[in-house]
């Protein structure tokens, strides 16, 4: 019964009224400076990006891969500070062991639990993105826990950053944070709160803001 339940969890697009607030309080804004470009060796092309934003449960799955979870939710601001609708988020990051996986199709169509390893969503009218992943782990030891992105829309400039977990000590340990002037340093890092899933089980909720170059040409407020 408790796995019928959080597998149902997954599957529901916002899963509690509380998150679903936090996810546009005005104390997660950083107050719309640009957020700095961090390129990732790891991108695996948009090719080989998977089109759901549950990384934990992909479709085709009924069980979830393990690891403690974590609930991303953020929004795409353009340079004006407006919500912009339609950006296309992607989203990768490490497995447990550190290793950055992506399964072949034929990987998915088997009922075991797997990590997709990567996702891809679409901002909301409000700007909204939503997904669904593992904490990451660390490859050899080094470097710090992240999540990473590339934004895009036809109005703006594409954007390939990372995403830090606020109070992870290995943050400082992290040879592309430490290079970052400590101006931009707050702007690669997420609001990070416990959450509890049904099942009784803990997990983390991480929320950030990406800002990007360029502007809806049609929006306003």
């Amino acid at each position: 019964m408790r796995l019928l339940v959080a597998c149902l969890f997954f599957l529901m697009p916002v899963s509690a009224k509380a998150l679903e607030d936090a996810a546009t309080r005005d104390d997660y804004a950083t107050g719309c400076q640009l957020t700095p470009p961090m390129r990732s060796n790891a991108y695996p092309g948009s090719e080989h990006i998977t089109s759901y934003n549950n990384l934990v449960l992909p479709k085709g799955k009924s069980i979830p891969a393990p690891g403690q979870f974590v609930y991303v939710t953020g929004r795409v601001l353009d340079e004006r500070c407006v919500p912009l609708s339609d950006a296309r988020v992607e989203m990768w990051n490490a497995d447990i062991n550190g290793q950055f996986i992506y399964p072949d199709p034929g990987a998915f169509a088997n009922p075991y639990p797997l990590f997709a390893g990567t996702g891809a969503t679409v901002t909301d009218s409000e700007g909204q993105f939503i997904f669904y992943t593992i904490f990451p782990g660390v490859e050899g030891g080094k470097g710090a826990p992240k999540l990473h992105f590339r934004v895009t829309h036809e109005d703006t400039k594409d954007l390939f950053t990372t995403l830090y977990f606020a109070g992870e000590h290995r943050n400082t340990e992290d040879v592309a944070f430490i290079k970052l002037p400590e101006a931009l340093k707050p702007l690669v890092v997420g609001a990070v709160e416990p959450f509890s899933r049904p099942d009784g089980t803990l997990g983390l909720h991480i929320h950030h803001d990406i800002t990007v170059a360029g502007h809806d040409k049609f929006r306003r407020f």
